[in-house]
């Protein structure tokens, strides 16, 4: 009854406006702009204060959202500049301009000769109270501040709870909070301890801990700000206040007037409907005539006590403590004050509408007289706006209204005599005439369409109803037909029929929804998308069939129909659940549909299938990510390559002159033992070039068949030493699984790096796990991953249930040098040798990991059956004798390199022509005055490299050995020199002896030494 009486007057009051405004009341417009967005909670007391003044004064508001309490940037500022100045630039001058909160009085300040200029401004909600009173200066400016009363509430709390020990206050890290936190702080009570409890220092399960621990008997809570904690995560105004209030015995005080009667017990509170109220008054004011100089800027904030009944009574507060001019919620005795206002107010509007109705009955009796006097029969059959024709027996027309002249064209006396066949045309398909004379001289009537031409020849159609006449004897005496024109109707009916069958066709979902938001229609697309019949939908509530499916949907309805109720559309994306209980995603444009004369009529709701587009572009985002990151180590690689080529040479010096000098100095003294030091510090730095070498995939290697699982068989006793008795290691091998082609020492190597890597990652005890199984990749797979190709592999899975990576880690763990270890405990490159040893021989790897859970490494091998077998492993090195006539041209760029290389040589024995150049060696080959035995160079050099240098001296002397070296073989190693260089190769940096060795097995099997 009590919302049936609020309807009631709610219509009436709508009726008295529609009146009132009738009667020649010209209507002011007013722009407000919110600072916030639709869903936030003060924003709608603001605007229900504003239209409680302007409902009476017809004054229209239109509503612009800022939305800078999400984002208070000034990109989002700038865009809501360029949106108002669109707006303001194509509709007519607005009178006035209200802005809620700070965002919206300093946009309205800065932007005030631009947009606004002339124009009056009023604010409300602002919280800068020295600017707000600067405005009184501003001939165009006034408004009211709004100011917290935090002490006034705390006497307050103090008051109500004399034996109050602590007071304890909830804040967060929004700008609000962090002010009124900060204001809270201040206050010395000397009565009571002040604490506060910030999200911006504590999680929302850390406070909703410490509130449970919370001493009923001597605490009260102060809840200034509480939707965002230190993780980000954010919760709605009822959230937040469902979670402290479920999780606190209590009572809970506030500084604003929205959450008492749902859960907060009172204070003294901010009222932003009176702040409207107040605002709109002001705004009044001005369209009535007033000065807005002469309105002085409103500093005392229209606070009020108010109090929830229900939480006094539940925590034992008396009454005596509530302030005289309070406004109580859920108070018996409000309720029955309230009841029998309305009452009142009922029989008050129940006596103006029985006024009403006598006056429109008398006046509705006074017309029916007029009528029945000023009327006959023939005027009122002239009048109608159907046709109507009446023949003889024969069919012969004896009369016809006026609407049959003006809709044939034919006039009276031609019409008359004639047989209504003048309006037929034996090119228009029309009705069975037997039939139809058949039917009415039975005494039949007859319904049904005609199809007609008029007197210019165009056709037109006429629902029909003819009837016989008969007199007092039952005697048919004529014929009448009613006649009306549907010619537009049906093809009105016909467009309709297909917008029908073109929603049908569209891939978007369409529904239909009335006033009462029941479904009146919806399309093919909807029933085959949500799996529901348009039988099981008719007449339902859309929120009844998919609201509940996630969280923010009910926001979500709030938001829309509260657009939609103000006559604006809405858009938004949904997660509806469908019939089968799965989900899908959808973009959303509801609009409310209204007739030509402005009424409305229903709601449309147009729906875009999101789901597969979203899945589609999450797909393309992780193939980018991947693609990305295999991109960036391919790069890492190649610097790595450059690097250790630097390196390499710089250690070939130091190698070769500490050899030298620990020739040239005792044995037994302590500068030998000082060269041997620097010596062993040489190689160990040569080993970790080599490392990035495996990295950049640049060093020799010997791939051959491989049986894998016997492969890891015959190191499984090794691995378990290695990770220890606290790590138990699974071995899981597939049956059928080809060979693979692959180097056998580096393929250990791998396989030990990565176990020792997933111990190195579990805590104590745990598993590792090494399995072998066949794998297929297709093309979609092997976009992503650069090296791999369509086609079968065999798959090594290295798998640990360790404490994970995280994505900002995982996407780094290839990368030479990068480490999570501690400082000495590693040297990072374990994972990046891994890395360039697969790739180097043809395969590729995948790694993923989560934290808490563990990492799998998946190594892709190619099969031995669809690679072409390498050259068989190099000989060992071994010094051959030599005589001392032998002579060798060397090749060397790097003049330290040419240098050590040369002096090393010639102790060993050789003759050597040194040049630092391949054009300057060329010159000395094709000079047949030089006897050379062997040529020694260099793979990397700018004029030309090493092989492209042998080839050309193979013209001038086809049977001449070469020997090659480098710190890196770049991209020389094709399928065109790989035997060559295998044979015959040095990597730098080298010894002594090895370079002794490689010398004289390039010199002895200079046979083998040729170019293909």
């Amino acid at each position: 009854m009590h919302v049936f009486m609020k309807r009631i007057l709610s219509i009436i009051g709508l009726l008295c406006l529609t009146l009132f405004s009738l009667m020649g009341q010209s209507n002011n417009h007013v722009l407000f702009i919110s600072s916030y967005h639709p869903g936030f909670l003060t924003l709608f007391q603001q605007i229900d204060g504003l239209q409680d003044e302007f409902k009476t004064k017809g004054i229209e508001m239109d509503i612009e959202f800022m939305d800078m309490k999400r984002f208070p940037d000034e990109q989002n500022e700038q865009r809501f500049y360029q949106d108002i100045k669109y707006k303001i630039d194509r509709v007519p001058k607005y009178d006035a301009i209200v802005v809620g909160d700070d965002y919206a009085f300093n946009f309205a300040l800065k932007y005030q000769n631009v947009l606004f200029s002339e124009i009056p401004i009023v604010f409300l909600g602002v919280n800068d109270v020295s600017k707000a009173i600067e405005q009184n200066k501003n001939p165009w400016i006034t408004g009211v501040i709004e100011a917290i009363s935090l002490t006034e509430t705390i006497d307050l709390m103090l008051l109500q709870r004399p034996d109050l020990e602590q007071i304890i206050a909830i804040s967060d890290n929004t700008v609000c909070g962090r002010a009124d936190a900060e204001t809270f702080l201040k206050i010395e009570s000397p009565d009571v301890k002040l604490k506060l409890l910030s999200l911006s220092e504590l999680s929302w399960n850390a406070l909703l801990t410490k509130l449970r621990g919370l001493n009923r008997d001597t605490s009260s809570l102060l809840l200034l700000s509480a939707y965002t904690d230190i993780n980000n995560e954010t919760k709605s105004f009822d959230q937040g206040m469902n979670l402290i209030k479920s999780n606190s015995s209590l009572p809970i005080y506030h500084l604003w007037e929205h959450g008492i009667g749902f859960g907060i017990l009172g204070g003294h509170v901010v009222s932003h409907f009176r702040q409207g109220q107040l605002a709109g008054n002001i705004v009044g004011r001005i369209f009535e005539g007033e000065n807005i100089q002469s309105i002085p800027v409103v500093e005392r904030s229209p606070n009020i006590y108010s109090f929830d009944f229900n939480e006094l009574k539940a925590f034992g507060i008396g009454l005596k403590t509530v302030p005289s001019d309070s406004i109580l919620i859920n108070s018996p005795a409000v309720l029955s004050h309230e009841y029998r206002i309305l009452i009142l107010n009922f029989m008050v509007v129940f006596g103006f509408m029985s006024i009403i109705f006598v006056i429109l009955l008398l006046n509705y009796l006074k017309i029916k007289k007029i009528e029945s006097t000023s009327r006959n029969l023939k005027t009122a059959i002239e009048q109608i706006p159907i046709s109507v024709v009446i023949t003889n027996k024969k069919g012969d027309i004896e009369y016809v209204n006026n609407n049959v002249c003006e809709l044939t064209g034919y006039c009276l006396e031609e019409l008359i005599g004639q047989n209504p066949r003048i309006f037929k045309d034996d090119n228009i398909h029309s009705i069975d005439f037997k039939l139809f004379w058949s039917e009415i001289t039975g005494g039949h009537d007859w319904r049904g369409y005609f199809y007609n031409v008029k007197k210019d020849g165009s056709p037109y159609i006429e629902k029909a109803l003819v009837s016989p006449m008969v007199n007092e004897k039952g005697v048919i005496t004529n014929f009448i037909g009613i006649q009306e024109d549907v010619t537009d109707q049906i093809e009105r009916d016909k467009i309709n029929n297909m917008l029908l069958f073109t929603l049908d066709q569209t891939s978007d979902s369409v529904e239909i929804l009335g006033l009462d938001k029941k479904i009146l229609y919806v399309n093919r697309e909807f029933t085959e998308r949500t799996g529901y019949s348009s039988e099981e939908v008719l007449g339902r509530y859309a929120l009844d069939l998919f609201g509940d499916a996630t969280t923010n949907n009910a926001e979500l309805e709030h938001v829309m129909w509260y657009e939609l109720e103000r006559g604006r559309p809405w858009r938004g994306r949904y997660t509806n659940k469908i019939k089968d209980g799965s989900f899908i995603i959808e973009d959303v444009t509801a609009s409310p549909v209204h007739d030509n004369e402005g009424q409305l009529q229903y709601y449309s709701y147009v729906k875009k299938n999101m789901t597969t587009i979203l899945e589609q572009e999450k797909e393309q985002q992780i193939f980018k990510e991947k693609l990305n990151q295999s991109q960036k180590l391919e790069s890492i690689g190649r610097l790595a390559g450059g690097v250790a080529h630097d390196f390499n040479n710089v250690l070939g010096v130091i190698i070769g002159y500490t050899e030298i000098s620990m020739e040239e100095v005792d044995p037994e003294g302590h500068i030998h033992n000082y060269l041997e030091q620097i010596l062993k510090a040489a190689i160990k730095s040569a080993d970790i070039t080599q490392q990035l070498l495996a990295f950049a995939r640049k060093q020799d290697i010997s791939p051959q068949s491989l049986n894998i699982n016997t492969v890891v068989e015959d190191i499984l006793d090794m691995l378990k030493r290695l990770i220890g008795e606290n790590i138990q290691l699974s071995w899981v091998h597939g049956v059928h699984i080809p060979p693979i082609f692959f180097d056998h020492s580096q393929f250990d190597q791998v396989v030990v790096n990565l176990c020792i890597n997933a111990k190195d990652a579990i805590d104590k005890t745990g598993e590792i796990e090494i399995g072998t199984d066949r794998a297929f990749i297709d093309e979609d797979y092997a976009k992503i991953y650069k090296g791999a190709k369509v086609g079968e592999y065999v798959r090594l899975t290295i798998k640990d249930n360790g404490c994970g990576m995280a994505p900002e880690i995982l996407e780094h763990v290839f990368e030479p040098f990068f480490t999570t270890k501690e400082k000495h405990k590693g040297t990072g490159l374990g994972l990046a040798t891994v890395y360039g040893c697969i790739k180097q021989n043809n395969g590729f790897i995948t790694v993923s990991s989560e934290i808490g859970v563990g990492s799998t490494f998946e190594l892709y091998f190619p099969l031995a059956s669809t690679v072409a077998k390498l050259s068989e492993s190099k000989e060992n090195l071994q010094i051959y004798d030599h005589d001392n006539d032998e002579t060798i041209l060397l090749v060397e760029d790097e003049l330290e390199n040419l240098e050590i290389t040369k002096n090393i040589l010639i102790k060993i024995g050789y003759r050597i022509m040194a040049v630092d150049s391949p054009v300057k060696a060329l010159n000395l080959i094709k000079d047949k005055n030089h006897s050379i035995d062997l040529l020694v160079s260099d793979v990397i050099m700018p004029e030309m490299s090493g092989f492209d240098l042998y080839k050309n001296v193979l013209e001038y002397s086809s049977s001449l050995p070469c020997l090659f070296i480098s710190g890196y073989t770049d991209d020389v190693f094709t399928s065109e020199n790989r035997d060559i260089l295998r044979t015959n190769f040095l990597q730098k940096p080298f010894t002594m002896s090895e370079l002794a060795a490689g010398v004289r097995k390039a010199l002895d099997g200079s046979d083998k030494t040729r170019i293909l």
